[in-house]
């Protein structure tokens, strides 16, 4: 197993469900998710949305030093599903919160809980994304995210030129207006 795939986990959340006291020391994991990070993971992607129906979030990078949570990137202005955010399949281990929906295909909005990441992808050379303590996909014009319930592919970021098609919706991920300039993949 790559080490660098097993310790970065993302905790999405909107502030206004689940309270979070985020001045004056800097952002927090919510209390109800903290739990469900595991014990050796020692970075963590925090995603805060004033309401689960926002656009628009912010996004923290957030390391573990002496059993504490400390940011070491951010807060960056990041963008989530055209619906906000429903409560997702993930790593989490407690009940949805009151005011979310349930999260499904189709429904427009990013995934809310605790999950995995095993790759970030973007418009940067792998050389560039050096950086990263992920493995790293860079886009071209025929990768695309698959989003065709009813394909082996599905929910997959893939090389059109090299799989079999059997999907019949597809999300270009090299787009024209830089949305995933930079990504990570969510494994919802």
């Amino acid at each position: 197993m790559n080490p660098r795939r097993a310790i970065t986990f993302v905790v999405l959340a909107a502030i206004a469900c689940i309270i979070v006291a985020l001045w004056p020391r800097g952002p927090r994991i919510p209390a109800l998710l903290a739990g469900s990070i595991p014990g050796d993971c020692q970075q963590v992607v925090l995603v805060l949305s004033p309401f689960a129906e926002s656009v628009q979030a912010r996004l923290w990078l957030m390391d573990r030093a002496g059993g504490n949570w400390r940011a070491v990137c951010g807060p960056l202005a990041v963008t989530l599903g055209h619906k906000g955010l429903a409560w997702g399949a993930g790593e989490h281990r407690v009940a949805m919160p009151a005011g979310f929906r349930v999260k499904h295909e189709g429904d427009k909005c990013s995934p809310a809980g605790v999950f995995g990441i095993p790759f970030a992808f973007g418009t940067a050379s792998i050389g560039e994304a050096a950086w990263l303590k992920l493995d790293y996909k860079a886009l071209t014009p025929s990768i695309i995210g698959v989003d065709d319930p009813q394909s082996i592919h599905y929910n997959e970021i893939v090389d059109s030129t090299v799989v079999e098609r059997d999907w019949d919706s597809n999300e270009p991920m090299l787009r024209h207006d830089r949305l995933y300039e930079w990504g990570a993949f969510i494994g919802h």
